[in-house]
């Protein structure tokens, strides 16, 4: 029975990553609003959506590039930007009250001389805690990357995405 659950679990996973990416990678790449959901964002905040702003841009000076909220019981939170020649990247997690969770992200990269890497991964945190991610080999010239998370009982969280 315990094996039903690992592999429905891993295939939850497979899936949220795939969507992440298509979404991240369908969005135009990152950066800028187009202003026309600002009272949409704000909804979202105030209901504890856990859905992450458009995707951010940052080339890697070590700033946020990536950020989303949570508030509720079991809340998914999301966070995804770009990230132009990347160095270290990390993901931030923090909630009130504290709590375990797993981390699970996803990054297509290009490479300076050309053609595109992937990299993904999935790492258990108390919070507040960060790791870094793993990334693809190579002289790395941008980054897509999306992360999320799961609230494991009643609380509120921020994840965020440093590069």
């Amino acid at each position: 029975m315990a094996t039903i659950f690992k592999i429905a679990a891993g295939v939850a996973l497979v899936a949220v990553l795939v969507v992440g990416l298509v979404l991240l990678l369908g969005g135009g790449g990152g950066g800028g609003d187009d202003g026309g959901d600002d009272a949409q964002d704000a909804d979202s905040k105030k209901a504890g959506s856990g859905a992450a702003k458009r995707p951010a841009t940052a080339s890697g000076d070590g700033k946020s590039f990536g950020f989303g909220r949570a508030s509720g019981q079991f809340k998914s939170i999301e966070a995804s930007g770009t990230v132009k020649q990347p160095g270290v990247l990390l993901v931030k997690i923090s909630s009130a009250p504290k709590q375990a969770t797993t981390v699970s992200y996803a990054m297509v990269c290009t490479r300076t001389g050309g053609g595109a890497v992937n990299s993904m991964g999935q790492r258990k945190v108390s919070t507040p805690g960060s790791f870094e991610m793993k990334k693809p080999a190579g002289k790395l010239k941008r980054c897509d990357v999306f992360a999320n998370a799961q609230l494991t009982k009643r609380g509120r969280m921020k994840l965020s995405l440093v590069g």
